[in-house]
């Protein structure tokens, strides 16, 4: 371009490329090519962008104003002053245009006469001035709300009558730079040479994001929660990335991974530079608090395409879960793909954007654990959009510190604050037998806790940690030498924190069909019989001790001590609940003597069941012949009740008991006197034994800390899979 400038008779050229290809940088690369030539000394571009014009007249006088601009920096221009208004009002005059209405003239004066007054001005003094017209496209589209029909050749007309007739002069050269050729405007005949700026090549585009991305990674001291050979399937350029010879033999221009598909939407300069500037200063305020790969295609997803990237931030919750109300329902990401369909983007881009989102929400995205996949202990993709200045108990620097360090009493911090779920969301990177070894370190760290300080009852840190444990796989071995771990917690807690004890049995030898057991059948049966053994080992003959472990439990303990969960969703808790339970009975009563406060309620969970009555409130029943069983004579049993809870406000389990309540009671619409509520005559029997956690009848009972490991819901009571 710069070499036709300096010709005799340089014609008019058109530089065509999109937006952010580089056309303005184009014109600075001409302009320093010019300087460079012994020619070029007495060429001149004057740049000059029609977009802030909103009315053609104004774009045109304009377009003149520059050129008088730059001859007034060589000679005076006084006698010129009047030049663009001159010409403006003649076209005007010409062209009856209606809007304008011309001043009064102070001169009269034809268009060509006007631009034949810049030409001998600049020819005498031996300049030659390139006028540099660009955004001629943004000029075209004037106010989008106008109507449709000629508007955009009524503001084009003046326009080209301008630009044809400055090429005419011996000093003026015009270059247009626009996005297209526009239809209306057959830019070609006015412009004898039309220049293409090509659109980035991928891999063009993806040397220079791997280039950056290198240098934001070289200069952050950060650990990477994400395993190398993850990030190595991205497919940036890298030392052990695939030769680019090589990729381009097997695939050719195809998108053949999540790097290819981020650097296909650079398809410009602009989008490229402030992709990447916006991933830099991300990072610069986040590095180390989000994942970087994420970080770079999102910034030039929302450069490159925003609707696009509006609707992903819309779509985000449900892409995340991928889950749906109803069956037959479209599934987020398929309905994110149809949504995405009718932006009508070209096919590449569309290709692109695709296996960008699949690769971010999928799968493999779940396996970057600071990717916007995850929202757990912290919204990545929030960080990236508000980019927030971070506390230090908000960082995940510090969390990946201590869990690539090697003081595990610190991990054990964590999970007993309330930073539990970070550990969590970073947990692979804890080897198993490190991991097994928390259940010791972190029962030490509850032993002498205050259990009634325990949300819902439930010792600080141990279901992060259970779940934590589900996500290893284990040979027999290696879950032996769990089991191994279980045991050594389980002898800790037993004689100092009852509660504790059985949470640990709950929670890591627990079969429930919502989630996959951590233990198989004979390893949760050998850790539940240890618990049983313990709890004889550690209170027998010891009544005192024993009524003070009940302190702050729930009144339930008792009962799931002695059948586990398990038994009692079976509806196999009668009998006797194991084999030394009779050395136990009397320490259990004299337990009672010494603290019915404590002791009572635990006990009446033993010889009572629930009756989940039709019409009217549920009620607790006696079972004589459970209490018969487990405590020999049943009248001996309620009479010592009744004595240790003399004078005693008591729950409805223990007056049950005391008023050896065993027939329901009527139903308030029960005509027939059944107590069934239904009117029809049958024997009611009640319900299957409770021996599991229920409905409390009285007043600001709790569930017991949790009931069913891994479900859904964790609060979920016993009693809700127990069938009570």
């Amino acid at each position: 371009m710069g070499q036709r400038l300096l010709a005799r008779e340089p014609s008019a050229q058109a530089l065509v490329g999109k937006l952010g290809s580089g056309k303005s940088t184009v014109s600075s690369l001409v302009a320093v090519w010019l300087s460079g030539k012994q020619d070029g000394a007495s060429v001149e571009i004057v740049k000059i962008e029609l977009w802030p014009y909103e009315s053609p007249r104004a774009a045109v006088e304009g377009v003149l104003a520059s050129v008088v601009e730059a001859l007034s920096r060589e000679v005076s221009t006084s006698q010129l002053e009047g030049v663009p208004a001159a010409y403006g009002e003649a076209i005007a005059k010409i062209a009856g245009v209606s809007e304008w209405f011309p001043k009064v003239l102070r001169r009269q004066c034809t268009p060509s006469a006007s631009l034949k007054a810049l030409d001998d001005v600049a020819t005498s003094i031996g300049r030659r001035y390139v006028l540099w017209v660009e955004d001629l496209e943004r000029f075209a589209a004037g106010d989008p709300n106008a109507p449709a029909g000629d508007s955009e050749l009524e503001r084009l007309a003046p326009i080209r009558a301008l630009l044809h007739g400055l090429d005419q002069l011996r000093s003026i050269t015009v270059v247009t730079a626009t996005t297209d050729l526009l239809r209306r405007f057959d830019l070609e005949k006015i412009a004898r040479h039309v220049e293409r700026i090509p659109d980035l090549k991928f891999r063009q585009a993806r040397r220079v994001i791997s280039a950056v991305r290198s240098e934001m990674l070289a200069h952050s001291d950060v650990i990477d929660p994400t395993d190398a050979a993850v990030r190595m399937r991205l497919g940036w350029d890298d030392a052990n990335a695939v030769d680019e010879r090589t990729e381009l033999a097997f695939l050719g221009d195809r998108i053949g991974n999540f790097a290819a598909a981020v650097a296909s939407l650079a398809t410009t300069p602009r989008v490229l530079k402030q992709g990447l500037r916006r991933a830099h200063e991300t990072w610069k305020a986040l590095g180390g608090e989000i994942d970087l790969d994420d970080v770079i295609a999102l910034a030039i997803l929302q450069e490159s395409h925003p609707s696009v990237f509006a609707l992903l931030d819309q779509r985000a919750v449900g892409l995340r879960t991928g889950r749906t109300l109803r069956r037959s329902e479209t599934s987020p990401m398929d309905s994110f793909m149809t949504a995405l369909r009718e932006f009508q983007l070209d096919a590449r881009t569309l290709e692109a954007v695709e296996m960008i989102v699949k690769e971010m929400f999928g799968h493999e995205g779940k396996r970057r654990p600071q990717g916007i996949a995850h929202d757990n202990h912290a919204d990545y993709l929030q960080r990236f959009q508000s980019t927030p200045e971070l506390t230090a108990g908000e960082r995940d620097q510090a969390i990946l510190r201590v869990l690539r360090g090697d003081d595990d009493e610190k991990i054990v911090d964590l999970l007993v604050d309330d930073r539990s779920t970070a550990v969590e969301d970073f947990s692979h990177l804890i080897p198993r037998r490190r991991m097994d070894g928390l259940i010791v370190k972190l029962t030490n760290r509850l032993l002498h806790a205050d259990t009634t300080k325990w949300t819902e009852q439930r010792p600080p840190g141990l279901i992060p940690l259970w779940r934590m444990l589900r996500t290893k796989n284990r040979s027999q071995t290696e879950s032996q030498a769990l089991v191994a771990q279980i045991e050594q917690a389980l002898d800790l807690a037993a004689p100092h924190n009852l509660l504790l004890m059985y949470e640990l049995a709950h929670w890591l030898a627990t079969s429930v069909p919502e989630v996959a057991d951590l233990l198989s059948a004979e390893l949760r049966d050998r850790v539940n019989t240890r618990v049983r053994d313990l709890f004889v080992t550690a209170y027998q003959d010891r009544p005192r001790e024993l009524a003070a472990a009940f302190r702050g439990a729930p009144p339930f303990l008792l009962v799931w001590i002695c059948w586990t969960i398990e038994r009692v969703r079976a509806k196999s808790a009668l009998g006797v609940p194991f084999d030394r339970w009779q050395i136990m009975v009397p320490t259990l009563l004299d337990a009672l003597r010494a603290s019915p406060q404590l002791v009572a309620t635990q006990l009446a969970g033993l010889v009572v069941r629930e009756n989940r009555r039709l019409g009217g409130p549920d009620e607790w029943l006696f079972d004589e012949v459970q209490c018969q069983t487990l405590f020999g004579d049943v009248t001996t049993f309620v009479e010592v009740l009744r004595a240790a809870t003399a004078g005693m406000e008591v729950d409805a389990r223990t007056a049950t008991v005391l008023e050896r309540k065993t027939q329901p009671g009527r139903d308030d619409d029960d005509d027939d006197g059944d107590g069934d509520g239904d009117g029809d005559d049958e024997q009611l029997t009640a319900t299957a034994p409770l021996a599991a956690q229920a409905l409390f009848a009285e007043a600001g009972a709790k569930p017991c800390a949790n009931a069913i490991p891994g479900s859904a819901d964790e609060s979920t009571p016993v009693s809700a899979l127990a069938g009570s």
